[in-house]
């Protein structure tokens, strides 16, 4: 698409002497998508690391939590696709270094504990080149800000003498 824009630019410069310019702007506009959109899109499984964030609870109070403080700190910026399962959700990345960095803001904000596998995609014995398929699996602690938790005494007085209730 082609736009043609005229601009008339007037200035008054010495004692009412007025200086006119015309100009003629030509915008052309390119409908395509940036190229790791574009690559995605093309090939929707074209993921190098999936984190799959989970907690197994009847509410979802965490995840919603988790889903403000994601937007509030850009967190899955890099993130190809977002999909939602039963007890959380798979985020697809297409490096490894940005599913780690996901995995670790997820390990500041929530208590929860986390495993990594790799698989192997493809290998080149000829310039000894391996691809991987990382996975990412973060569950998250049960327990909300609003629970309520029984400790046992001696935990409790352990935990800088806290009321066991």
């Amino acid at each position: 698409m082609r736009m043609v824009v005229r601009l008339r630019i007037q200035k008054e410069v010495l004692l009412g002497a007025v200086l006119e310019k015309a100009y003629e702007v030509l915008y052309v506009e390119h409908r395509r998508m940036c190229d790791s959109c574009s690559r995605s899109q093309a090939n929707p499984d074209q993921w190098v690391a999936a984190v799959q964030l989970r907690q197994h609870v009847p509410h979802r109070r965490t995840f919603f939590y988790l889903e403000q403080l994601i937007l509030k700190h850009v967190a899955a910026a890099q993130a190809i696709r977002i999909k939602q399962m039963d007890h959380g959700i798979d985020l697809f990345f297409s490096s490894r270094s940005h599913g780690v960095k996901f995995v670790e803001f997820v390990g500041k904000v929530a208590p929860g504990r986390s495993r990594d596998d790799k698989e192997l995609v493809s290998h080149d014995p000829k310039s000894s080149n391996y691809n991987y398929k990382y996975t990412f699996s973060v569950e998250i602690c049960p327990i909300c800000r609003e629970d309520l938790i029984c400790l046992p005494p001696k935990v409790a007085t352990s935990l800088c003498n806290l009321v066991h209730l």
